[in-house]
C-alpha cells in the first residue's frame, strides 16, 4: 500500500464495513409481514409507518449535509448512526404506534446525517491524497455489491430468524446499528470546513446544480425510473404471499434478487467504461419493463423468473448517477451536493412504496400488476425520447468524461 494512499485507504475500508453493516437489513424480506400480522395494520398504514424513516430523512438530507460541511463529517456520522439505531426499538418491543412512529422520525434525521457524511468522508479523503477518479469508482463499485451481498444474506436470515420469532429480525438490525457507531470512530475526518451559513451552502449546491443542465436531466430521469423500479420492489412481499409463499420462502427470493443486484453493482465497473450514464439509465428501464411484463403472466414460476432482469438493473443504476454528480458538482460544499442524490433515493423511495401499497390495497395484487406495466412502459418511452433528444444535441455524458 503506497504511503501517501494510506487515509484513503483507511477510510474505504471503514467505509465498506459500514455499508455492509447497513445493508444486513433483516427486516426488509419482512417487514410489511411484521405490520400486517403481527402489528394488525393494514398495508398502507404499514408502509407509512415504515417509510416515515426514508421520507423524513430525504427531506432532511440537504440541510444535513450541510451541517456535516461545517461541523465535521465524522461527528455528523457518529451522531447519525446513534439515531438510526432508534426504530427498531419500537418494533422489537411492540410500543404505541406514536411512539413507534417519534423514533422514526428522529432515526430519519439520522439516517439523514449518516448518508450525507460518510461518502463525501471518503471522497475527500481520495482527493486529499490525488487518487484518480478510476479508484475512486472501483471503490463505489465495490461499495454498491457490498450493499447487495449483504441484502442477499439479510434475505435467508431474516427469513429464518422471522420464522423463530417475528422480532429477531429487529434484534438482529438493531445490533448492526451498534456496530456502525463503534465504526464511526476510527474514521479519519478529512476536507477543510466552511464557515458559511446552511443556507448559503444549499444555494450553492442549487445553483451549481441548475446551471449544469444535463445534471438536471438525469437526476428528473432517474426519479422517474425510481418511481416505477421502486414500487415494482417494494411490491415483491405482497406478490408472492399473495402466489401462496411464506416468508422464508420471500426471505430466499429476496437473496436472490440481491445477489444478482450485486452483480449488476460490479458489472458497472465494466459497463461506464463502454456505455453513456444516459444509455445505462435507458437500458435499466427496459429491464424493469421486462419485469412489469413478466410479473403479469399467471405462473409462479415465472414470477420467480421476473426478479432477475429488475435485480440486475438496481445494481447497475446506483453507481452511474452517483458518480455522475460528483464528478460536475463536487465542490467545497461536496456533502451538500451529494445530498441531492440521497434525495432522489429515499424520496421516491418512499412514495412509491406508499403508492403500490395503497393501490395494492385499493385494487388487489392483480390490477396492480397491470398498473405497474403500463407505467414501466411509459417510463421508457419517455426516457428513450430524451435520450434521442440529448444525443442529437450532444449532449450525451460519455464514458471518457466520467472516468477521467
Amino acid at each position: 500500500m503506497s504511503e501517501r494512499h494510506v487515509i484513503s485507504t483507511r477510510n474505504a475500508r471503514l467505509s465498506l464495513t459500514v455499508s455492509f453493516l447497513s445493508d444486513l437489513t433483516f427486516i426488509l424480506p419482512i417487514w410489511l409481514l411484521f405490520g400486517v400480522d403481527e402489528l394488525g395494520l393494514s398495508l398502507t398504514m404499514t408502509t407509512a409507518l415504515f417509510m416515515s424513516v426514508w421520507l423524513v430523512s430525504g427531506l432532511l438530507e440537504i440541510p444535513t449535509g450541510a451541517l456535516a460541511d461545517r461541523l465535521g463529517r465524522k461527528k455528523m456520522f457518529i451522531v447519525g448512526a446513534a439515531l438510526l439505531a432508534l426504530y427498531p426499538i419500537g418494533y422489537i418491543y411492540e410500543l404505541p404506534l406514536l411512539t413507534i412512529f417519534v423514533l422514526s422520525l428522529l432515526s430519519a434525521l439520522g439516517s439523514a446525517l449518516r448518508s450525507g457524511t460518510l461518502i463525501p468522508l471518503t471522497y475527500a479523503s481520495y482527493k486529499l491524497e490525488n487518487r484518480s477518479d478510476a479508484d475512486y469508482h472501483n471503490f463505489l463499485s465495490t461499495n454498491n455489491t457490498l450493499l447487495f451481498i449483504a441484502r442477499a444474506l439479510s434475505g435467508v436470515v431474516g427469513g429464518l430468524l422471522y420464522a423463530y420469532n417475528p422480532h429477531a429480525p429487529y434484534v438482529a438490525i438493531f445490533v448492526a446499528y451498534l456496530c456502525i457507531i463503534a465504526v464511526g470512530f476510527f474514521l479519519i475526518d478529512v476536507g477543510e470546513r466552511s464557515t458559511l451559513s446552511n443556507r448559503a451552502h444549499i444555494s450553492d449546491t442549487v445553483k451549481a446544480l441548475v446551471s449544469k443542465r444535463l445534471i438536471v436531466m438525469l437526476l428528473g430521469t432517474y426519479i422517474a425510473y425510481q418511481i416505477v423500479g421502486e414500487a415494482i420492489w417494494t411490491a415483491y412481499q405482497p406478490f408472492f404471499k399473495d402466489d401462496g409463499l411464506n416468508a422464508l420462502q420471500i426471505g430466499i427470493i429476496f437473496t436472490t434478487i440481491a445477489t444478482i443486484s450485486a452483480l449488476g453493482a460490479f458489472s458497472t465497473r465494466f459497463i461506464m467504461r463502454k456505455v453513456g450514464v444516459l444509455l445505462i439509465e435507458l437500458l435499466v428501464s427496459v429491464m424493469v419493463l421486462a419485469t412489469a411484463l413478466l410479473l403479469l403472466l399467471p405462473s409462479q414460476l415465472i414470477h420467480i423468473i421476473a426478479i432477475i432482469p429488475s435485480a440486475f438493473a438496481f445494481g447497475v443504476s446506483l453507481t452511474p448517477i452517483t458518480a455522475t454528480v460528483q464528478k460536475y458538482l463536487a465542490t467545497t460544499y461536496h456533502s451538500t451536493a451529494l445530498s441531492i442524490v440521497s434525495v432522489a433515493q429515499y424520496c421516491t423511495y418512499g412514495f412509491a412504496a406508499l403508492y403500490i401499497s395503497k393501490t395494492i390495497d385499493l385494487f388487489g395484487v392483480d390490477t396492480t400488476r397491470r398498473i405497474l406495466f403500463i407505467e414501466a412502459l411509459v417510463v421508457t418511452g419517455i426516457l428513450a425520447v430524451i435520450y434521442l433528444y440529448q444525443r442529437k444535441n450532444d449532449e450525451i455524458i460519455t464514458p471518457k468524461e466520467i472516468s477521467h
